[in-house]
């Protein structure tokens, strides 16, 4: 699926999208006024979810999932970092860094170990098969 790792200055993913038995390349990290939005999961969910908080998440808008829309976002700005899904529950990070998708726990030992989070990626996708370079990134 996905490898998505964030500290307080920085976001990075993976570029791998799989579908299916193959696989392509994506961005899955788009900048939306000052904030940094990474996404893994059911791209059905992940349109849905950046088309309402693109639009300026309001309430009458808010999405309907499936239940079998699952999606993780990522926010980083220079208030802090959030973790949401497809309750749209903004949960804010408390931690220095965090890491979403699939390889997510690769990637945070990474960052336990000191790397950063290009550099976690990058460690993740040697271990995860759903996470492959190159490694895109957004400073905030």
């Amino acid at each position: 699926m996905t490898t998505i790792a964030a500290n307080r200055r920085v976001m990075a993913a993976d570029t791998r999208t799989v579908t299916g038995e193959t696989w392509f390349r994506a961005n899955k990290i788009v900048r939306v006024g000052h904030s940094i939005v990474g996404v893994a999961g059911d791209s059905s969910a992940i349109e849905k979810f950046l088309r309402w908080y693109i639009g300026g998440r309001k309430k009458r808008e808010r999405p309907e999932f499936r239940d079998s829309e699952s999606f993780a976002a990522l926010i980083l700005d220079s208030r802090g970092m959030w973790h949401c899904d497809e309750s749209l529950a903004f949960d804010r990070v408390n931690d220095d860094y965090f890491a979403i998708g699939t390889g997510a726990i690769a990637a945070l030992v990474a960052m336990d170990l000191g790397l950063d989070p290009v550099a976690a990626v990058e460690a993740a996708c040697r271990r995860d098969a759903n996470s492959g370079l190159p490694v895109e990134h957004m400073e905030c």
